[in-house]
């Protein structure tokens, strides 16, 4: 994964009135919020071509094109974009908040959450005998929004070696653009024991 360095923008700005979502068609009228860049630059300023950004219809990343348009990522940088967890968390937070608003993505975090039990189901029945001990170190309301891998890192989530190997046999600490982040383990894990 490229370094890059967060950039506050200083205050919105305005997008031409024909910029859309690439990939979902949204009118994205202004941006503001943060950047990810390779320049090393941190100073705040408005969006340059070239910047990255996130479509809050549909959680995609894009890049801002000539004039502001945003424009899709060619494969590799979205790949290496969404490696970093603070722009997959992101992402994973406003397709959650979008899915109560629209019952095809609902459906869509919903089967998700489905898979991811399922898989856990499987490791289980395959190792029935290691015991799993997962310990949430944040209260149920506080509302930790981070990827897995980065939760146990910053001790949000304390976890048992039996719990570490789970976590990688079932892919969730893959280096991968759908890491699942630490609320979506706990939904998981809690659908999964109490069922």
């Amino acid at each position: 994964m490229k370094e890059r360095n967060i950039i506050k923008y200083e205050t919105e700005t305005k997008l031409p009135e024909f910029s859309a979502c690439p990939h979902c068609g949204v009118k994205l009228d202004c941006s503001s919020g943060v950047t990810l860049t390779h320049d090393g630059d941190n100073a705040p300023r408005p969006p340059v071509p070239g910047d990255i950004s996130m479509c809050q219809g549909c959680g995609e990343p894009c890049v801002f094109g000539e004039g502001l348009s945003m424009e899709k990522m060619d494969d590799e940088m979205k790949a290496d974009v969404l490696k970093d967890p603070a722009i997959s968390v992101m992402s994973l937070m406003i397709k959650s908040m979008n899915a109560a608003k629209n019952p095809d993505r609902q459906r869509q975090y919903s089967e998700q959450l489905e898979a991811m039990a399922s898989d856990v189901r499987k490791w289980r029945q395959n190792n029935p005998d290691k015991d799993l001990s997962i310990q949430y170190n944040f209260t149920k309301g506080t509302g930790v929004i981070a990827a897995l891998e980065d939760a146990i890192n910053r001790s949000f989530i304390s976890v048992n070696e039996n719990a570490m190997q789970m976590f990688k046999d079932v892919g969730w600490l893959d280096d991968k653009p759908s890491m699942p982040t630490v609320l979506m383990v706990r939904a998981v894990m809690e659908h999964v024991f109490e069922s």
